[in-house]
């Protein structure tokens, strides 16, 4: 049976998964843990419950799920917080948020902290591509990961 912290945290996954347009790969990839932990734990938990045993790292979806709730509150649908995830941003010299997240563990927690604290993300007062619907509007939908 699985737990309740590690019943929401299941739930949560799999609907950000869903909002953000994400593979299996790039959820993986964003938990940092390999495509088959990340399946492995996807199909115990929807045909077992035990889901709480093939996890790797509970810190990690942690810190996603904060990201999506933050992200929420700025961009409340979730195509918006997908193409804020996915477009290029001056605050990251260029890169993308998601290949922030995705490039290493630590980053992931800096991404989490910088979408949760910082003025210029959910103003874009700094002249990055914060948080901001007029950014989400201009911005081209580019979902590849490079």
């Amino acid at each position: 049976m699985m737990n309740t912290r590690t019943r929401i945290i299941f739930e949560e996954l799999t609907q950000i998964q869903q909002n953000w347009d994400l593979s299996s790969a790039q959820m993986a990839d964003l938990l940092h843990v390999s495509s088959d932990a990340y399946a492995n734990w996807i199909v115990a938990g929807r045909s077992t419950g035990a889901a709480e045993h093939a996890f790797l790292d509970l810190d990690a979806a942690e810190s996603v799920i904060s990201i999506h709730r933050r992200l929420s509150q700025c961009l409340p649908k979730p195509q918006e917080q997908s193409r804020w995830l996915f477009m290029e941003n001056k605050d990251f010299d260029g890169r993308r948020p998601i290949d922030i997240a995705m490039s290493s563990l630590d980053n992931l927690y800096w991404l989490n902290y910088y979408v949760g604290s910082s003025a210029s993300a959910v103003s874009g007062a700094s002249g990055g591509q914060g948080l901001t619907q007029s950014a989400i509007r201009t911005a081209p939908d580019e979902r590849s990961i490079s």
